[in-house]
């Protein structure tokens, strides 16, 4: 599998309206070591999340298009380089879920809502739900939790979803879902608007063949 990251370290030069703009080597300096960090946490999303526990500082480096030593610049050990990833996955993670506003519409477009802000985010979800690596504690994670689970609270208020199982049982089988289905979209290359129907139908209706949407 070819790691991909989103973002790699640049050109030194500030690019404004398709010009290039004057920079102090100060500003200069700063906007370089800012572009290298943000491109060894991106590199680190997909190396440790798609690959898990078994991805080595060497695949970081490969993929942010940085040197192993460049990576020690910035990040002292393996564990200071993810926990700066899990604080910049939570935060992008859950800023999309605020900005879905899945309080504000029926329940089954919120749940294409948290699935395509999910698929926005990709490696960062994937990274944070990677069973492989270590959990580590962030301050985000009760606010998240506590929107899925009031979010599949109200699919059963609503009687859409069976009121039979605990509400923790659909969420875990909701995020599970997603996280496979992100993994095959990043391999097929599938956009968010692609996965987020397809994740829907697989969880409200199951792999019944009646569940499948008819064309046309």
């Amino acid at each position: 599998m070819v790691l991909e990251p989103r973002a790699r370290v640049g050109a030194e030069t500030g690019l404004q309206g398709g010009r290039a703009t004057a920079m102090s080597s100060t500003q200069r300096g700063s906007s370089i070591q800012d572009r290298t960090r943000a491109a060894i946490v991106e590199a680190a999303a997909v190396a440790f999340g798609r690959t898990g526990a078994s991805a080595k500082l060497d695949d970081v480096a490969e993929a942010a298009g940085v040197s192993r030593a460049t990576v020690y610049r910035y990040f002292s050990s393996r564990d200071e380089l993810l926990e700066a990833l899990v604080d910049e996955a939570y935060q992008e993670v859950v800023q999309r879920v605020r900005d879905a506003n899945i309080e504000d519409v029926p329940f089954v477009e919120a749940l294409a809502r948290v699935t395509r802000a999910a698929a926005l985010t990709a490696d960062h979800f994937v990274f944070l739900h990677n069973d492989a690596l270590p959990r580590y504690q962030h301050h985000l994670d009760d606010e998240y939790e506590s929107r899925m689970i009031e979010l599949f609270r109200r699919g059963q208020k609503e009687g859409l979803l069976r009121q039979d199982v605990p509400t923790i049982w659909l969420r875990t089988v909701f995020r599970a879902i997603v996280t496979e289905a992100l993994y095959h979209g990043l391999d097929v290359q599938l956009s968010a608007e692609d996965i987020a129907p397809l994740v829907v139908s697989q969880f409200m209706h199951g792999a019944s063949a009646a569940a499948a949407p008819t064309s046309g």
